[in-house]
């Protein structure tokens, strides 16, 4: 990974830490449902906003999603001390995930299609401040998997 890629998860992380922290606490006004895993079947759980993004290829079907199915792999190793729980499920070429990243559950959905990859993912309502770099990272992670 880049080390651009690096600082924005890091600093993306470390907000998300601190939402997680400030929404639990006691007399925070804010309810802690927004940092819970979303529903069974990918419903959405109705306090945790989505990012969408999607990433051009021009590689065969099969190939882009066997490049993409590694990706979870490589995230654990590069962020060993601070991701965990992580859980992945590939059915063709839609995969389900969910993790913790510095406390707090993260949970999406990647399609691949002909010409494009399509990340779907639930973070924390505080961490939308953060979307573009969130989306920025994902595209980095992403191509760098496809090329």
């Amino acid at each position: 990974m880049a080390p651009a890629s690096a600082l924005r998860l890091g600093f993306a992380s470390t907000i998300v830490t601190e939402c997680a922290s400030l929404m639990n606490s006691p007399g925070s006004c804010a309810p802690s449902a927004f940092f819970l895993p979303s529903g069974r079947g990918g419903r959405q759980h109705p306090g945790m906003p989505s990012i969408t993004t999607e990433i051009s290829h021009s590689l065969p079907v099969p190939e882009a999603s066997e490049r993409v199915k590694g990706l979870m792999t490589r995230l654990r190793r590069t962020y060993a001390g601070r991701i965990r729980d992580v859980d992945e499920s590939w059915g063709g070429d839609r995969g389900d995930f969910s993790f913790t990243l510095s406390g707090a559950r993260i949970k999406g959905s990647t399609d691949v299609a002909p010409d494009r990859v399509r990340v779907r993912v639930e973070i924390p309502l505080l961490a939308l401040a953060f979307k573009s770099s969130i989306q920025q990272t994902i595209r980095d992670e992403v191509r760098s998997c496809l090329s």
